[in-house]
C-alpha cells in the first residue's frame, strides 16, 4: 500500500494515516459529527502544523476511496484544533469536507487550496480559503471566514454571529435562515438569497437571484445593483442602492429593475 520510507516526518506520518483508518471505519461513518470529531481523541493524531502537512500530503497520495475520503476532514480538523500554533497555514491538494469545524477562537487557519462540503461549522476562529462546497460556516457562532473566490449553496445557513465574505460570486440560499453578524459577497448571490432571514446583514455587492428574502423575518439585505425578484416578506429590511425596497417587511418603493 505504501512506497519506501523516506524520512522519519513521513513514517510518522503513516503512523497517523493508520491510527485515521481505524478511526474512520470504527466512528466516522456511522457517528454524528460531533461523535466522529470527539473520538478522534482516541487515536494518534498530528499534533504540530508540520506534522499536519506530512499526513495530508501522505493521506492524499495513499488512500484513494472517495466514497470516505472526505471524511478525513473531521481527523485533520481535530489535528488543528489541537495543534501547539495559534496560526496554521497548509496545502490542502483534495476538496475534504469539515475542515475548520469546531475552530477555536484563538486559532487562524489559512488554506492554500479548496474545501467541499461543512467548512467551518460551528467555528469561532478565523479562517480563510479559495473556494468553498455547499453550506459553509452554517450554524457559525463567531469569527471570520473569507472565501477569496466561490462559495456554493447555503453559504451561513443559520449562523449565529461572525462574518463570511466571498471574493466573487456565492450560490443559492446564501444566509438561509441567519440569525446574526454579516455576509458579504463582492459579486453576485443566487436564488433565495436571505431565505427565512431573522436578524444580521447580507451585503451583495453585486446582484441578487430570484426569490431573495423570502420568507424573512429580520436582519437586512442590501443589494448594490439589482434583484431578480423577491419572496414573499415577512420582516427586516431589504434596500437596492441606497434605497429601501422593504423597510420592517413593509413594501415601501416600487420595485424596477436597473
Amino acid at each position: 500500500m505504501f512506497e519506501d520510507k523516506k524520512n522519519s516526518g513521513e513514517e510518522l506520518a503513516r503512523i497517523y494515516l493508520d491510527s485515521a483508518i481505524s478511526w474512520l471505519n470504527s466512528y466516522a461513518i456511522t457517528k454524528s459529527l460531533e461523535d466522529s470529531y470527539k473520538y478522534v481523541d482516541n487515536y494518534k493524531f498530528p499534533t504540530n502544523k508540520k506534522e499536519i502537512q506530512t499526513f495530508i500530503e501522505t493521506l492524499h497520495k495513499n488512500y484513494n476511496d472517495i466514497k470516505t475520503k472526505r471524511f478525513f476532514g473531521i481527523y485533520i480538523s481535530r489535528a488543528i484544533n489541537e495543534s501547539k500554533e495559534d496560526y496554521i497555514d497548509i496545502d490542502i491538494p483534495y476538496p475534504f469536507d469539515y475542515i475548520g469545524i469546531f475552530l477555536p477562537k484563538e486559532k487562524e487557519l489559512n488554506i492554500n487550496g479548496n474545501l467541499g462540503l461543512f467548512a467551518g461549522y460551528k467555528m469561532r476562529g478565523k479562517m480563510e480559503v479559495d473556494n468553498v462546497g455547499a453550506m459553509a460556516g452554517i450554524m457559525m457562532e463567531e469569527g471570520i471566514l473569507g472565501i477569496r473566490e466561490y462559495s456554493s449553496f447555503g453559504a451561513g445557513f443559520k449562523k449565529r454571529d461572525g462574518i463570511i465574505i466571498v471574493g466573487k460570486n456565492a450560490g443559492n440560499y446564501l444566509g438561509e435562515y441567519m440569525e446574526g453578524g454579516e455576509i458579504i459577497v463582492a459579486g453576485n448571490s443566487g436564488d433565495f438569497t436571505g431565505k427565512g432571514l431573522k436578524g444580521g446583514v447580507i451585503n451583495i455587492h453585486g446582484s441578487a437571484g430570484y426569490s431573495t428574502g423570502d420568507e424573512m423575518e429580520g436582519g437586512t439585505i442590501k443589494i448594490g445593483k439589482y434583484c431578480e425578484g423577491f419572496g414573499k416578506i415577512k420582516g427586516g429590511n431589504i434596500i437596492i442602492g441606497n434605497e429601501y425596497i422593504y423597510k420592517d417587511g413593509k413594501k415601501v418603493k416600487k420595485f424596477i429593475l436597473f
